[in-house]
């Protein structure tokens, strides 16, 4: 059964959301894989951080990183916002923060895709819509010489279809498309969600009132709500 939403982060669950995010960056790889043959490879990686200084237990994160392959170079490093990013001044959000500086001072790409309606966004854009969701791409577009990165944004809206995102690789390749619905979807039936989130509770975090009926109308179409 597929989500009755376009994401099914509307109705997210902290709990759920590590074993989401897991099957939704495999998704991507899957969709990418064929696309980037024989150039290149995608692979989910994974870093880890602390909750505090004296904290000896470490808290894995998975992202997914393309290279040549047989190579350890990251030619573009995509991430998937988790709730943990979301929280001012969190531990996680400063190891993102800081390995986005890294990559943004490389010959690398970035591209980051934030699917949670609630929490601080990652990052800010003056002219960018209000959207319920967001992505953030930072490219290099001319290595070695001065300007040569750039940054786009989307604004993704609640009611709408999740885009396809162009997925940066070296200057002078053209981008890949990720259709981050088909994606979205498909780690939605694999990940086994329509089992487990219980429609009939309200949303976390609360929708706007317009959103709301519009959420309620379509679930009670659906018989997954009374």
């Amino acid at each position: 059964m597929q989500s009755p939403f376009p994401a099914w982060i509307l109705t997210w669950r902290a709990h759920l959301w590590p074993d989401f995010q897991f099957t939704l960056l495999l998704a991507v790889a899957t969709q990418l894989t064929d696309k980037l043959r024989p150039n290149f490879v995608a692979r989910v990686d994974m870093r880890t951080w602390r909750m505090n200084a004296t904290e000896r237990f470490r808290v894995p994160v998975r992202f997914l990183v393309i290279r040549k392959p047989r190579s350890t170079n990251v030619v573009t490093h995509i991430e998937l916002i988790g709730p943990a990013e979301k929280v001012e001044a969190s531990p996680a959000r400063q190891a993102l923060l800081q390995r986005r500086e890294l990559i943004g001072l490389s010959d690398s790409s970035w591209l980051e895709i934030d699917l949670l309606r609630g929490g601080h966004p990652t990052f800010e854009q003056a002219l960018l819509p209000r959207g319920a969701y967001r992505a953030y791409c930072d490219r290099t577009v001319a290595p070695k010489v001065e300007h040569h990165r750039r940054q786009m944004a989307w604004a993704i809206g609640l009611r709408e279809s999740l885009p396809v995102l162009p997925v940066p690789l070296r200057p002078g390749r053209d981008d890949i498309p990720l259709d981050l619905q088909s994606a979205a979807d498909a780690a939605y039936v694999q990940a086994g969600d329509d089992l487990s989130i219980d429609y009939s509770r309200p949303t976390i975090p609360p929708l706007e009132s317009d959103d709301a009926r519009w959420a309620d109308e379509l679930l009670k179409s659906r018989g997954l709500r009374p």
